[in-house]
Protein backbone atom coordinates (compact mmCIF):
# COMPACT_ATOMS: atom_id res chain seq x y z
CA UNK A 1 0.00 0.00 0.00
CA UNK A 2 3.08 2.24 0.93
CA UNK A 3 5.44 2.08 -1.96
CA UNK A 4 8.06 4.48 -1.39
CA UNK A 5 7.19 5.15 2.14
CA UNK A 6 10.52 3.89 3.46
CA UNK A 7 12.79 5.61 1.03
CA UNK A 8 11.46 9.27 2.72
CA UNK A 9 14.47 10.14 4.82
CA UNK A 10 11.59 10.75 7.93
CA UNK A 11 14.60 11.56 10.53
CA UNK A 12 15.62 15.16 8.22
CA UNK A 13 12.11 16.31 8.49
CA UNK A 14 9.95 18.03 11.31
CA UNK A 15 6.68 17.94 12.95
CA UNK A 16 5.20 19.17 16.26
CA UNK A 17 7.53 17.45 18.60
CA UNK A 18 10.50 17.20 16.65
CA UNK A 19 12.12 14.91 14.42
CA UNK A 20 9.44 13.21 12.12
CA UNK A 21 10.84 9.24 13.07
CA UNK A 22 7.15 8.01 14.15
CA UNK A 23 5.31 9.46 11.20
CA UNK A 24 5.71 6.21 8.72
CA UNK A 25 4.62 3.73 11.57
CA UNK A 26 1.53 5.81 12.42
CA UNK A 27 0.71 5.85 8.22
CA UNK A 28 0.72 2.16 8.67
CA UNK A 29 -1.11 2.21 11.97
CA UNK A 30 -4.08 4.24 10.32
CA UNK A 31 -4.24 1.35 7.54
CA UNK A 32 -4.90 -1.18 10.41
CA UNK A 33 -7.56 -3.61 10.39
CA UNK A 34 -8.14 -3.35 13.57
CA UNK A 35 -11.12 0.18 14.02
CA UNK A 36 -9.82 1.37 17.33
CA UNK A 37 -5.90 1.15 16.01
CA UNK A 38 -6.48 3.23 13.26
CA UNK A 39 -8.51 5.59 14.67
CA UNK A 40 -5.83 6.36 17.11
CA UNK A 41 -3.24 6.47 14.65
CA UNK A 42 -5.16 8.70 12.78
CA UNK A 43 -5.63 11.09 15.92
CA UNK A 44 -1.69 10.97 16.51
CA UNK A 45 -1.42 12.02 12.89
CA UNK A 46 -3.36 15.17 13.53
CA UNK A 47 -1.35 15.64 16.94
CA UNK A 48 1.56 15.46 15.11
CA UNK A 49 1.81 16.37 11.58
CA UNK A 50 -1.27 18.90 11.58
CA UNK A 51 -1.23 19.85 15.50
CA UNK A 52 -3.59 23.17 16.11
CA UNK A 53 -3.35 23.85 12.49
CA UNK A 54 0.54 24.19 12.03
CA UNK A 55 1.74 21.85 8.84
CA UNK A 56 5.49 20.78 9.30
CA UNK A 57 7.79 19.60 6.61
CA UNK A 58 6.47 15.72 7.74
CA UNK A 59 3.29 16.95 6.56
CA UNK A 60 3.97 17.55 2.79
CA UNK A 61 5.98 14.32 2.74
CA UNK A 62 2.71 12.41 3.99
CA UNK A 63 0.31 13.60 1.63
CA UNK A 64 0.65 11.32 -0.89
CA UNK A 65 0.53 8.41 1.90
CA UNK A 66 -2.65 9.99 3.02
CA UNK A 67 -4.43 9.96 -0.23
CA UNK A 68 -3.75 5.85 -0.77
CA UNK A 69 -5.18 5.62 2.78
CA UNK A 70 -8.15 8.22 1.78
CA UNK A 71 -9.12 5.38 -0.88
CA UNK A 72 -7.58 1.90 0.56
CA UNK A 73 -8.08 1.91 4.37
CA UNK A 74 -10.11 -0.19 5.96
CA UNK A 75 -11.05 2.34 8.54
CA UNK A 76 -11.62 6.33 8.92
CA UNK A 77 -11.16 7.02 5.24
CA UNK A 78 -13.61 9.68 5.16
CA UNK A 79 -11.49 11.06 8.45
CA UNK A 80 -8.78 11.09 5.98
CA UNK A 81 -10.24 13.17 3.14
CA UNK A 82 -11.67 15.26 5.48
CA UNK A 83 -7.87 16.43 7.37
CA UNK A 84 -6.28 16.17 3.39
CA UNK A 85 -9.07 18.98 2.69
CA UNK A 86 -8.19 20.77 5.99
CA UNK A 87 -4.29 20.64 4.99
CA UNK A 88 -4.87 22.79 1.68
CA UNK A 89 -7.31 25.11 3.35
CA UNK A 90 -5.91 28.52 4.49
CA UNK A 91 -8.74 28.73 7.19
CA UNK A 92 -7.37 25.61 9.17
CA UNK A 93 -4.04 25.54 8.53
CA UNK A 94 -1.36 27.37 8.49
CA UNK A 95 2.86 27.54 9.36
CA UNK A 96 5.64 27.96 6.85
CA UNK A 97 5.25 25.07 5.00
CA UNK A 98 1.89 25.83 4.59
CA UNK A 99 2.31 26.33 0.27
CA UNK A 100 4.07 23.38 0.12
CA UNK A 101 1.64 21.34 1.83
CA UNK A 102 -1.04 22.92 -0.50
CA UNK A 103 0.75 21.52 -3.73
CA UNK A 104 1.41 18.34 -2.30
CA UNK A 105 -2.52 18.03 -1.74
CA UNK A 106 -3.50 19.67 -5.48
CA UNK A 107 -0.90 17.35 -6.48
CA UNK A 108 -3.19 14.24 -5.55
CA UNK A 109 -6.75 16.23 -6.58
CA UNK A 110 -7.13 13.09 -9.71
CA UNK A 111 -7.68 10.68 -6.55
CA UNK A 112 -9.41 12.89 -4.32
CA UNK A 113 -11.44 13.40 -7.49
CA UNK A 114 -12.08 9.78 -7.99
CA UNK A 115 -13.25 9.54 -4.56
CA UNK A 116 -16.57 11.79 -5.20
CA UNK A 117 -18.04 8.58 -6.78
CA UNK A 118 -17.01 6.75 -3.96
CA UNK A 119 -19.42 3.92 -2.42
CA UNK A 120 -19.50 5.38 1.17
CA UNK A 121 -21.43 8.74 1.28
CA UNK A 122 -19.15 9.38 3.91
CA UNK A 123 -16.03 9.58 1.61
CA UNK A 124 -18.17 11.56 -1.36
CA UNK A 125 -18.81 14.01 1.49
CA UNK A 126 -15.68 14.64 2.19
CA UNK A 127 -14.07 14.70 -0.99
CA UNK A 128 -16.44 17.36 -2.26
CA UNK A 129 -14.95 19.45 0.27
CA UNK A 130 -11.26 18.24 -0.46
CA UNK A 131 -11.47 18.35 -4.34
CA UNK A 132 -12.89 22.47 -3.82
CA UNK A 133 -9.70 23.23 -1.84
CA UNK A 134 -6.85 21.22 -4.22
CA UNK A 135 -8.47 23.24 -6.91
CA UNK A 136 -10.66 20.94 -8.72
CA UNK A 137 -12.99 22.35 -11.65
CA UNK A 138 -16.62 22.44 -11.74
CA UNK A 139 -17.38 19.41 -13.95
CA UNK A 140 -16.21 16.34 -11.26
CA UNK A 141 -19.05 18.70 -9.33
CA UNK A 142 -21.37 18.75 -11.36
CA UNK A 143 -21.70 15.47 -12.32
CA UNK A 144 -21.63 14.40 -9.25
CA UNK A 145 -24.56 16.86 -8.41
CA UNK A 146 -26.50 15.38 -11.11
CA UNK A 147 -26.41 11.57 -9.44
CA UNK A 148 -26.46 12.65 -5.73
CA UNK A 149 -29.15 11.79 -3.49
CA UNK A 150 -27.52 12.00 -0.01
CA UNK A 151 -28.55 15.46 1.84
CA UNK A 152 -25.10 15.63 3.97
CA UNK A 153 -23.22 14.97 0.49
CA UNK A 154 -25.27 17.38 -1.67
CA UNK A 155 -25.22 19.86 1.04
CA UNK A 156 -21.04 20.00 0.68
CA UNK A 157 -21.42 19.67 -3.00
CA UNK A 158 -23.34 22.94 -3.03
CA UNK A 159 -20.88 24.32 -1.07
CA UNK A 160 -17.92 23.42 -3.21
CA UNK A 161 -20.18 24.82 -6.53
CA UNK A 162 -20.36 27.94 -4.67
CA UNK A 163 -16.28 28.04 -4.25
CA UNK A 164 -15.44 26.90 -7.61
CA UNK A 165 -18.32 27.98 -10.01
CA UNK A 166 -20.80 30.80 -8.32
CA UNK A 167 -21.88 32.45 -11.56
CA UNK A 168 -23.20 29.19 -13.00
CA UNK A 169 -23.83 27.74 -9.58
CA UNK A 170 -26.11 30.62 -8.61
CA UNK A 171 -29.77 29.28 -9.97
CA UNK A 172 -28.97 25.63 -8.73
CA UNK A 173 -28.07 27.09 -5.33
CA UNK A 174 -31.14 29.64 -5.08
CA UNK A 175 -33.39 26.52 -6.07
CA UNK A 176 -31.16 24.69 -3.53
CA UNK A 177 -31.76 26.94 -0.23
CA UNK A 178 -35.65 27.22 -0.87
CA UNK A 179 -36.32 23.51 -1.53
CA UNK A 180 -33.65 21.00 -0.55
CA UNK A 181 -33.24 19.01 2.34
CA UNK A 182 -32.37 20.59 5.12
CA UNK A 183 -28.43 20.52 5.42
CA UNK A 184 -28.53 21.22 1.42
CA UNK A 185 -30.84 24.41 2.31
CA UNK A 186 -28.54 25.73 4.89
CA UNK A 187 -25.42 24.61 2.57
CA UNK A 188 -26.72 26.42 0.02
CA UNK A 189 -27.38 29.59 1.65
CA UNK A 190 -24.03 30.11 2.83
CA UNK A 191 -22.41 29.06 -0.48
CA UNK A 192 -24.60 32.05 -2.25
CA UNK A 193 -23.49 34.38 1.08
CA UNK A 194 -19.74 33.86 0.47
CA UNK A 195 -20.17 33.71 -2.99
CA UNK A 196 -21.39 37.22 -2.57
CA UNK A 197 -24.97 36.93 -4.75
CA UNK A 198 -28.67 37.47 -3.12
CA UNK A 199 -30.82 35.28 -1.19
CA UNK A 200 -33.80 34.36 -3.80
CA UNK A 201 -36.97 35.37 -1.60
CA UNK A 202 -38.25 32.60 0.73
CA UNK A 203 -34.51 31.86 2.01
CA UNK A 204 -34.72 32.87 5.02
CA UNK A 205 -37.32 31.24 6.22
CA UNK A 206 -36.46 27.99 4.46
CA UNK A 207 -33.19 28.52 6.10
CA UNK A 208 -34.48 28.79 9.72
CA UNK A 209 -36.82 26.14 8.88
CA UNK A 210 -33.86 23.81 8.16
CA UNK A 211 -32.31 25.23 11.49
CA UNK A 212 -35.05 24.17 13.46
CA UNK A 213 -34.82 20.65 12.20
CA UNK A 214 -31.49 20.50 13.22
CA UNK A 215 -29.54 20.83 10.24
CA UNK A 216 -25.90 22.76 10.26
CA UNK A 217 -22.92 23.02 8.27
CA UNK A 218 -20.39 20.11 8.50
CA UNK A 219 -17.13 21.70 10.30
CA UNK A 220 -14.72 21.55 8.05
CA UNK A 221 -16.81 24.18 5.87
CA UNK A 222 -17.23 26.73 8.95
CA UNK A 223 -15.46 30.04 8.55
CA UNK A 224 -15.97 30.67 12.03
CA UNK A 225 -16.25 29.21 15.65
CA UNK A 226 -19.78 28.60 15.06
CA UNK A 227 -21.01 28.39 11.48
CA UNK A 228 -24.41 29.94 12.60
CA UNK A 229 -22.27 33.48 13.01
CA UNK A 230 -21.41 34.14 9.37
CA UNK A 231 -24.91 34.12 7.94
CA UNK A 232 -25.54 37.68 10.58
CA UNK A 233 -22.06 38.82 10.66
CA UNK A 234 -21.64 38.89 6.49
CA UNK A 235 -24.84 40.24 5.29
CA UNK A 236 -25.81 43.78 5.45
CA UNK A 237 -27.96 45.11 8.50
CA UNK A 238 -31.70 44.98 6.69
CA UNK A 239 -30.89 41.26 5.74
CA UNK A 240 -28.85 40.71 8.80
CA UNK A 241 -32.19 41.93 10.64
CA UNK A 242 -34.27 40.07 8.91
CA UNK A 243 -32.86 36.65 9.61
CA UNK A 244 -32.47 37.83 12.97
CA UNK A 245 -36.09 38.45 13.49
CA UNK A 246 -37.25 35.23 12.14
CA UNK A 247 -34.23 33.36 14.21
CA UNK A 248 -35.42 34.70 17.39
CA UNK A 249 -38.91 34.25 16.51
CA UNK A 250 -38.64 30.33 15.95
CA UNK A 251 -40.75 28.02 17.90
CA UNK A 252 -37.42 25.79 18.57
CA UNK A 253 -35.57 26.83 21.89
CA UNK A 254 -32.45 26.13 20.20
CA UNK A 255 -32.62 28.06 17.01
CA UNK A 256 -33.76 31.28 19.46
CA UNK A 257 -30.04 30.36 21.44
CA UNK A 258 -27.77 30.30 18.04
CA UNK A 259 -30.04 33.05 16.86
CA UNK A 260 -28.26 35.16 20.11
CA UNK A 261 -24.98 33.57 19.88
CA UNK A 262 -24.92 34.65 16.01
CA UNK A 263 -26.00 38.48 17.31
CA UNK A 264 -22.87 38.24 19.67
CA UNK A 265 -20.69 37.59 17.27
CA UNK A 266 -22.35 39.82 14.59
CA UNK A 267 -22.19 43.16 17.79
CA UNK A 268 -18.63 42.07 18.14
CA UNK A 269 -17.73 42.34 14.38
CA UNK A 270 -19.84 45.03 14.31
CA UNK A 271 -19.71 48.44 16.25
CA UNK A 272 -22.97 49.74 14.12
CA UNK A 273 -24.73 46.44 15.43
CA UNK A 274 -26.50 47.12 18.85
CA UNK A 275 -29.09 49.63 17.68
CA UNK A 276 -30.31 47.75 15.08
CA UNK A 277 -30.68 44.36 17.33
CA UNK A 278 -31.64 45.22 20.18
CA UNK A 279 -35.16 45.84 20.29
CA UNK A 280 -35.64 42.01 18.70
CA UNK A 281 -33.71 40.79 21.14
CA UNK A 282 -35.38 42.59 24.25
CA UNK A 283 -38.48 40.28 24.55
CA UNK A 284 -36.17 37.12 24.98
CA UNK A 285 -35.79 38.55 28.44
CA UNK A 286 -38.91 36.85 29.28
CA UNK A 287 -38.64 33.74 27.37
CA UNK A 288 -39.70 30.74 28.60
CA UNK A 289 -36.01 28.91 27.81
Amino acid sequence: MFDGLDAVCWGELSHAYGHAHDTPALLRKAASADDAVAAEAVSELYGTIFHQGTVYSATAAAVPFLAVLAARAAHGRHEIVWMLGMLADDRHAYGAEFARVRAAVSGQLASLVALLEDADPRVREAASYATAKAGVSAEPLWRRWAAEDDPAVRASLALALGEVAPTAAEAVLGEAARTGAPPVRVAAAVALLRAGRHWPAGTIPALVAALDDNASLAWAWARGAEWIEEVLVEPDTPVAATVAAHLLRSGNAKTRRSGLWALGARCAARRSAPPAFVPLVAPLLDDPD
